[in-house]
């Protein structure tokens, strides 16, 4: 910043309608919300609030350059990914899977979709 006196509290970015604009901020980053969400202070670093709890309506969505849905987040909390990565472990609703050799047997074990024992 030049010059002298106090940071600004909030940057407000209006409307930026060149194709290579970007978002750069060494704060954080809050969307869809007038009220500040402790973001960086225990909170999220990055915010999104949605309209609703629809889920016909996104307050995230990410396309690639053909306009393909790759991943979204419906209002209700639904998410949908066209491909998922998982590097570490992975578990749902507090179950643990596990990585299986081979196509699936009768002996493996699930829970709720998860496998948990091959």
């Amino acid at each position: 910043m030049l010059g002298s006196g106090t940071k600004p509290t909030y940057y407000w970015l209006i409307r930026n309608v060149e194709p290579n604009a970007s978002l750069s901020t060494l704060g954080n980053v809050e969307i869809g919300s007038i009220n500040p969400q402790n973001i960086g202070t225990g909170g999220a670093q990055f915010f999104v609030q949605g309209t609703d709890n629809s889920s016909a309506t996104y307050p995230v969505l990410i396309k690639n350059l053909a306009g393909t849905s790759i991943f979204y987040v419906a209002n209700n909390g639904a998410t949908t990914a066209d491909t998922l990565n998982v590097t570490g472990g992975y578990s749902a609703n507090g179950i643990c899977g596990v990585t299986c050799a081979g196509a699936p047997t009768s002996s493996f074990a699930s829970v709720n979709g998860i496998v948990t024992h091959c």
